[in-house]
């Protein structure tokens, strides 16, 4: 699971909305995550939001992608 929220892309000066990890602790919940997003990446569909980018927070380790509002 994961939780999200509405965020400011600063660089580009668009709303954003950003998908964050629960569960940090596990490493087969973070591969699941990471998979979730490569694939949404790769969906082209007019009912499927873009995600525009995968990382990971430096301070953290927690991955999160951000999505199109």
């Amino acid at each position: 699971g994961g939780s999200v929220f509405l965020a400011w892309d600063k660089q580009l000066e668009r709303d954003v909305v950003i998908k964050k990890i629960l569960d940090t602790r596990s490493s087969s919940a973070i591969s699941r995550f990471q998979r979730e997003a490569k694939i949404t990446a790769n969906l082209i569909h007019p009912g499927i939001v873009s995600v525009h980018e995968l990382r990971i927070e430096p301070d953290s380790g927690c991955p999160f992608y951000a999505m199109q509002k």
